[in-house]
């Protein structure tokens, strides 16, 4: 029952942060969904927001490997996440 009243809050909190990024991508003229990743193989305009758009938060870096986020320098974190994260894309891909 706890899990579940933690659980509709995250949803709650994740759906308003949702609703705020893509109301102010729109209102900044940036379509808000996201591409695929492998079509920037091809057409490799806005590889850098799309890397932007998918890089981890330090928070979700640390809580994927299950460190203590206060303790754990923030940028290796993130990029060993965002490396995994592309590894594992590449390996569904072969």
């Amino acid at each position: 029952r706890r899990s579940y009243r933690l659980h509709t809050i995250q949803a709650a909190v994740h759906e308003h942060e949702l609703a705020r990024t893509v109301g102010l991508r729109r209102s900044a003229g940036i379509e808000p969904l996201l591409r695929r990743f492998g079509s920037y193989l091809r057409h490799p305009a806005g590889v850098v927001q799309a890397v932007g758009m998918r890089w981890p938060s330090r928070i979700q870096a640390a809580a994927k490997w299950r460190v203590p986020s206060s303790k754990t320098p923030a940028r290796p974190l993130q990029a060993w996440a965002f490396t995994v994260r592309g590894a594992r894309w590449l390996a569904g891909r072969a």
